[in-house]
């Protein structure tokens, strides 16, 4: 795919082709509120739908498949959303995942609690089908973004180390001295040497003639 200019160019189906349907992990205690998000996602291709009963096992199996977005019910058993997010956090897991939590809940403390702790965004229960495919494709679309960011850092990065491995330094006169990056011999040879001048380098490796230089 041709490297496009992130916000301005990606869009969705840009950013799913690039990157893969996008993991998400459903977590909720309640048979029937899993079966409604296996059908307000069945036809969804930008997407794979992976569903826990239990909190517990949905931190392991998070830690496991690494999904980008993580539907998280507020209120279950054992640990509920707001310790879940929190073992979470522990384990770096939100450094790769985004957390919706799924409730019915309207009390502001509970979302401001879960807002502080990580959690990107809420989804209200009982589910408005328009409501939870914007929001779940918006936050989709921001952790994709995310992604086509770092590669981009990491892609300049790689760039930079290279150029970085192969530069000397030039005093006033116009000799080469150090610092000399040990790369710069492999690339260049070894007129790449302390005392050498500059012209003869570039008239040895680019035919420069004298009046050029």
């Amino acid at each position: 795919m041709q490297s496009k200019s992130l916000k301005s160019t990606l869009s969705f189906d840009d950013l799913i082709h690039h990157h893969g349907s996008a993991k998400i992990l459903a977590v909720d205690d309640n048979q029937k509120n899993i079966q409604v998000i296996g059908q307000l996602l069945k036809n969804a291709n930008w997407c794979s739908l992976s569903v826990c009963l239990e909190s517990e096992k949905a931190i392991k199996l998070a830690s496991k498949i690494h999904p980008d977005i993580i539907l998280l019910d507020l209120h279950m058993p054992k640990l509920n959303g707001i310790e879940v997010l929190k073992e979470l956090n522990k384990m770096d897991i939100l450094e790769t995942s985004t957390v919706i939590f799924l409730t019915a809940d309207r009390e502001i403390e509970n979302r401001l609690e879960g807002l502080s702790l990580g959690c990107a965004d809420y989804i209200q229960k009982p589910f408005n089908s328009e409501e939870f495919i914007i929001k779940l494709k918006y936050h989709i679309k921001m952790r994709l973004y995310e992604k086509e960011i770092l590669n981009t850092l990491k892609n300049t990065k790689n760039i930079l180390d290279n150029i970085n491995q192969a530069i000397f330094s030039i005093n006033k006169s116009g000799e080469i001295i150090n610092p000399i990056s040990k790369h710069s011999n492999e690339i260049f040879g070894p007129i790449v040497k302390p005392g050498h001048k500059i012209e003869d380098f570039l008239k040895d490796k680019f035919q420069f003639s004298q009046n050029e230089i």
